[in-house]
C-alpha cells in the first residue's frame, strides 16, 4: 500500500475519531484531542505525543465499533486488516508522514468544524492563517506545505529577508533561468528525416540587444519578449514589421504578456536565495 493511500486512511481515522470524542458528538468516551490534552501528552510522550493521541482515539473508537459490528471476519475503519494496521503503525514513526496528516491547512480547517452539518470553516481558517503569516511579529508560516511556528532566530531571518532590495541583475538572471527551464529541451525538428534543426534561445527584456541563453550557435534563433499587457498590440506590430526584414529570416519571435504576479514571484525568489546565501556564507564573504 503506497504512502498516499496510507495518509488518506490516517486522515480519515483522525477526523472521524476527533468528531466522535466527548467534546464533539460523544460517540465514544474519550478526549484525546481536547484542547487541554496536548499539555498532558507532551511531557510524557515528547515527540510521540501526536502518535499517542492518534492511537488513543483509535482504541476508543475501535471498542465502540467492535460492540456494534463484532470481531471476526469483518473490518471497520478502526480495525483494518493486520498488514494495513502494521503499515499505518510504521508510518506513524516517520515525522514527515505525521506532519503531512497533521499540520496541513485543510486538516486544520476540518478539525475546527463545529458540527457535522455546519458549513465549511476552511475560508475562515485560511483568512486567520494568512493574517498570522502576514504579521511580521508572529513567527508563524508555512513550510513544505505544513503550518508551523518558526524559531525566534528564523523569524528574524525572515524579517531581514523581507527587507532585501532586489537587484536588477539578479532579477534578470532569475527570469532567464525560468525561460531556460520553460524551453528545455530546445525546440527541434527534422527536415526529410535527415537534417536536425534546433533553435537557440534569446531573451529580449527591455531595450538593447537580445541576450543569448542557450544554443547561440544554432542558425535558427527564438527570441522571447515579455511586455506589459497595454503594450502588447504595439509590440506585436513592431515584431511583425521586423520579421519582414532579411536580417530576421532566421529568427522566430515569441511575444508574451507579463503580469504583476511575475515581479512578486521573482522578488520572493531573489530574497529567499539571497537570504539563504547570507546565512550560510562566512562573515565577510559574498558571492
Amino acid at each position: 500500500m503506497n504512502k498516499s493511500t496510507l495518509a488518506q486512511l490516517a486522515r480519515l481515522k483522525l477526523l472521524v475519531g476527533f468528531l466522535g470524542e466527548q467534546s464533539q458528538f460523544n460517540w465514544w468516551p474519550s478526549a484525546f484531542f481536547a484542547p487541554s490534552s496536548s499539555a498532558f501528552f507532551a511531557p510524557v510522550f515528547n515527540k510521540n505525543a501526536f502518535a499517542a493521541q492518534y492511537h488513543g482515539v483509535q482504541e476508543a473508537a475501535s471498542r465502540v465499533h467492535d460492540e456494534h459490528i463484532g470481531i471476526g471476519r469483518v473490518y471497520h475503519l478502526f480495525r483494518l486488516p493486520e498488514h494495513v494496521e502494521q503499515a499505518l503503525f510504521s508510518s506513524l514513526q516517520d515525522k514527515v508522514f505525521v506532519d503531512s496528516i497533521r499540520d496541513q491547512l485543510q486538516n486544520v480547517g476540518s478539525l475546527m468544524q463545529p458540527a457535522i452539518d455546519a458549513p465549511s470553516q476552511y475560508d475562515a481558517v485560511k483568512a486567520a492563517v494568512d493574517s498570522l503569516i502576514a504579521d511580521a511579529i508572529v513567527p508563524f508560516g508555512e513550510q513544505d506545505g505544513k503550518l508551523c511556528f518558526f524559531s525566534e532566530k528564523l523569524n528574524d531571518i525572515e524579517q531581514e529577508r523581507a527587507q532585501l532590495p532586489p537587484r536588477s541583475i539578479e532579477t534578470r538572471r532569475i527570469l532567464h533561468d525560468a525561460l531556460c527551464t520553460a524551453f528545455s529541451p530546445l525546440p527541434i525538428t527534422h527536415v526529410q528525416d535527415t537534417l536536425a534543426v534546433q533553435t537557440g534561445l534569446k531573451a529580449q527584456l527591455g531595450v538593447g540587444n537580445p541576450v543569448a541563453l542557450a544554443g547561440e550557435r544554432n542558425t535558427i534563433q527564438m527570441v522571447v519578449e515579455l511586455v506589459e499587457a497595454q503594450d502588447y498590440d504595439m509590440a506585436r506590430t513592431r515584431l511583425v514589421d521586423e520579421s519582414r526584414h532579411r536580417s530576421a529570416q532566421h529568427i522566430i519571435y515569441v511575444l508574451g504578456r507579463s503580469a504583476p504576479e511575475m515581479d512578486t514571484l521573482v522578488t520572493d525568489i531573489y530574497r529567499r536565495a539571497d537570504g539563504a546565501g547570507a546565512t550560510s556564507a562566512p562573515a565577510g564573504s559574498r558571492t
